[in-house]
C-alpha cells in the first residue's frame, strides 16, 4: 500500500510546481537543503553544506521511512550543477536508495535527464 501511495504522490508532484516543496512535513532539521535542492538553487545548497548540514540526511517525502535525500531531489529535477555540488563538494553518497530502493541515477533516469545521467553513471 505504501508503495501505491507513493507513486500517487509522486505523479501529483510531477504535475504541481516546485513551490509545493515549502509544505513537506514531517521532515529533519536539514529540511532547507531538501528545498534548494529541488528547486535547483545551487548558492542554498551550498550554504546548507557549508552550514555542516549532513549532506545524506534524508526527508519524510511521502511518510516517515521515505529515505529521499537531496541528491536525489536534484537529480530527479534535472539540476546538473546541484548534483555535482553535492558529490564532489558534500561527499554525497550516490549509492544511497529511497523507499522503494531508488538511487539517484534511477531518479534522474525516470525523468530522462541524460546529463545528470551521465554524471552518475560510475560514481
Amino acid at each position: 500500500m505504501k508503495h501505491i501511495k507513493y507513486l500517487v504522490l509522486l505523479i501529483l508532484l510531477l504535475a504541481s510546481s516546485v513551490s509545493c516543496f515549502n509544505t513537506i512535513t514531517n521532515v529533519k532539521p536539514e529540511s532547507s537543503i531538501f528545498d534548494y535542492a529541488a528547486a535547483g538553487d545551487l548558492a542554498g545548497v551550498q550554504e546548507c553544506i557549508e552550514s555542516s548540514i549532513d549532506v545524506n540526511a534524508t526527508t519524510a517525502w511521502v511518510d516517515e521511512q521515505d529515505n529521499t535525500t537531496a541528491l536525489m531531489l536534484a537529480s530527479h529535477f534535472g539540476h546538473l550543477d546541484v548534483v555535482k555540488y553535492l558529490v564532489e563538494t558534500g561527499k554525497a553518497n550516490t549509492k544511497l536508495t529511497n523507499i522503494v530502493n531508488q538511487i539517484a541515477l534511477d531518479l534522474a533516469t525516470l525523468r530522462n535527464h541524460t546529463a545528470v545521467m551521465a554524471y552518475l553513471k560510475g560514481k
